[in-house]
């Protein structure tokens, strides 16, 4: 394993393995994105998420966080909650 710095100076791993094909397994793949850690494995995903979006040519806002607002009161029993938006 080796460990260089890149120009934002996040640490980068770089982990070579040399099989024959018949050998490889996903045992390489498990080891380098447990070394990575949980925030550069989500960062990674979503990157890839933002990409199958652009190529689909959908629009990235559809990719926001959306909630439904509700209010509760207790005024009239029949009618409990009221959509917002």
């Amino acid at each position: 394993m080796n460990t260089e710095t890149t120009i934002d100076s996040k640490p980068r791993v770089v982990m070579e393995r040399l099989v024959r094909l018949e050998d490889a397994d996903r045992s390489f793949d498990i080891e380098f994105w447990q070394r990575q850690g949980d925030a550069a494995i989500f960062a990674a995903a979503w990157e890839m998420v933002v990409l199958a979006h652009k190529l689909k040519g959908r629009d990235l806002n559809e990719l926001r966080f959306q909630k439904t607002l509700k209010k509760l009161s207790n005024e009239d029993p029949d009618k409990s909650s009221e959509e917002l938006g």
